[in-house]
């Protein structure tokens, strides 16, 4: 795995606010997760290099659905700043809503 050059959180959010009971949910979590760091989509992907694609880091967010890809979701929410105990909830929460989503299915 590649280190990944992360920002210091403007904002950061508290192990309180790392919930989501679905995927539009999840969505909206990284959507808050990256507002307050303080980056662009663009600068995300920049500093994911080839780990998080520009194209993968918008889809994250154009469809309301959760992201299949586990090492897309970490290096999203690590290159936003999240402490990694904050990282490991976060990669928690998505394992369960996938969990959930595949027996619904």
């Amino acid at each position: 795995m590649t280190h990944h050059e992360t920002a210091e959180p403007l904002v950061t959010t508290t192990a309180a606010e790392l919930r989501a009971m679905s995927g539009s949910e999840f969505i909206v979590l990284l959507r808050r997760i990256q507002l307050r760091s303080g980056l662009t989509l663009p600068e995300i992907s920049r500093r994911a290099g080839t780990t998080l694609p520009r194209s993968q880091v918008y889809s994250l967010f154009r469809r309301c659905k959760l992201p299949t890809k586990p090492g897309q979701v970490r290096a999203f929410v690590t290159i936003c700043g999240l402490p990694e105990p904050q990282v490991a909830r976060v990669m928690e929460l998505w394992a369960t809503l996938r969990e959930q989503a595949a027996l619904a299915a």
